[in-house]
């Protein structure tokens, strides 16, 4: 039940980071083409799927911000309290406090659905081309970010003639 409305909501806090990593690994990918030695096209397609993906999530960011601002600011603020890092007490029993989340939820997920994300759409366009790593309400990372962690650790490129790509693999002269 609201299976797109949690997820959206477990990863809305951190999409500005993933973003921003997935902007670096782009970004070091093309760097390191120079070095790389398979062809050119095949470079040049991984680095756009690489920039679809980013695209796809600068998107679903932009779609679930005009999707939170449909919502009143008791909504939000019981959606923070659930997804968020809101520790602020609230005074409702557990029952009322439950049903006020599934409220918002609802509420959220039909404004979801006003923005065009559905469950089905969800999967198709956003989770099945993006690799979420999602427990319990922490860090939702893309498969890019944790590639893009691994890079950063490498040496450089070109080391006694052997040549790295961007996802790790190795290529000798």
């Amino acid at each position: 039940m609201f299976i797109t409305a949690k997820t959206v909501l477990a990863s809305y806090g951190k999409l500005n980071r993933v973003i921003g990593e997935m902007n670096d690994l782009i970004e070091e990918a093309a760097v390191r083409s120079f070095y790389n030695l398979t062809p050119c096209a095949v470079q040049a397609e991984r680095i756009c799927g690489m920039i679809e993906r980013r695209n796809l999530l600068i998107d679903l960011k932009d779609k679930a911000r005009k999707a939170l601002r449909k919502l009143s600011a008791d909504d939000i603020s019981i959606l923070a309290k659930k997804f968020g890092r809101n520790k602020e007490e609230m005074y409702l029993s557990k029952r009322a406090y439950f049903r006020r989340v599934n409220v918002a939820l609802a509420r959220f997920e039909k404004s979801l659905k006003s923005q065009g994300i559905d469950e089905e759409t969800f999967k198709k366009d956003y989770a099945g081309r993006i690799a979420f790593l999602a427990a319990k309400r922490h860090a939702v990372l893309s498969e890019e970010a944790v590639i893009a962690s691994r890079i950063k650790k490498m040496k450089p490129a070109c080391i006694s003639g052997v040549f790295r790509e961007a996802d790790g693999k190795v290529f000798k002269k």
